[in-house]
This record gives C-alpha cells, structure tokens and sequence, in this order.
C-alpha cells in the first residue's frame, strides 16, 4: 500500500516537472524567436539607406547573436531530452503502479476464495453447535453435519465464482455457440 502512495506522489511530482520543463520551453523558444528577429532587425540589408557604421558593426553583432542562438538551440536540445526521460519516467512509474495493483488484486481474489470457502461452512458448523438437546427428534450427527455442509459450501463457491467470472462464462458461451453455429451444414 505505501509503495502504491510513494508511485503516486512521484507520478505527481513528475507531471509537475513536465510542466516546469514545457515552460521553459516556451520560454526558451521565444528568446530563439527575439534573437532572430532581432538579427534580421540589425542586417543592414533592411535598412533602406544603411550608415557605414551599421555595416561595419552588423558581422560583430551577427556573431554575438549566433552564438546567443546556438547557445539556446543547446538548452532547447537539453530540454527535449529532458522532457523524453521524465515521460519514460512517468510510464515506467505507471507501470510499476499497475504492477503492485495486479499483486493486491491476486491477493484479494486468495482472500475472497478463502472467505467464500469458509462463510458456509461457519454457518452450518453455527447450525448445528445450537443446544438442540431440548427439542424432540433431533438427534444430529457427524454425518448429517457433513451432508448439508459440504452441498452447502459447494454451492456458494459455485454461484460466488458464475457471479465473479460471469462475463468470461458469457463469452466462452456466445463463442461456443457461434462455433456450433457455424459447424451446420
């Protein structure tokens, strides 16, 4: 149970860190954006009458801004691969979570099966430990003990587990019968 409640606590601080990453990927892209802008703002070719000061300091501010560029497109890089672990992260927590839940799951149905086994057979041992000494003509035994517990005990195991598999009995059925179906002639 409290591995079950850790994977969910990390599942959530995963997704929060999945938001923390997209942010700074927008972020990230909106300064890649303003760099570019920014560098075609400067070339002198969109100017209409560019000064000779403008064309001589354009490769100096070009470069600075490329390499500001290519700084970003690392850390966007980064960021991509980031966000790929903390997805494979995120399913592989998934799938441990499933997991544990499979083992209670297996570990209800033992539990159910013993309850469901045992329920008749404390009734009727309840049933026949009554002081019935008082009452004429009740002279149980062994024997009669086992003759209405064990029918009893049988038939709520029976109808518990049609009841618990009733879809899978359902379909074995309806397939059954298709396959009669499609054997006549």
């Amino acid at each position: 149970m409290t591995e079950t409640h850790a994977s969910r606590r990390l599942l959530l601080d995963i997704n929060k860190v999945m938001e923390e990453l997209e942010i700074v990927m927008d972020v990230l892209v909106q300064q890649r954006k303003f760099f570019e802008t920014y560098r075609r703002l400067l070339d002198p070719a969109s100017f209409d009458h560019p000064t000779a000061k403008r064309r001589t300091r354009y490769p100096f501010e070009k470069k600075a801004i490329d390499r500001n560029i290519k700084a970003i497109k690392d850390k966007i890089s980064d960021c991509e691969e980031l966000q790929k672990r903390t997805n494979r992260l995120a399913t592989q927590n998934v799938q441990l979570v499933d997991t544990y839940q499979e083992d209670n799951n297996k570990r209800l149905l033992i539990f159910t099966i013993v309850t469901i086994t045992f329920l008749p057979l404390s009734f009727v041992t309840g049933f026949f430990g009554m002081n019935l000494q008082g009452i004429t003509s009740t002279n149980y035994t062994v024997k009669h003990f086992w003759a209405i517990a064990l029918p009893v005990t049988a038939g709520v195991v029976i109808i518990s587990l049609i009841f618990t598999y009733w879809s899978r009995i359902y379909k074995i059925w309806s397939d059954f019968g298709d396959r009669l179906k499609h054997k006549e002639p």
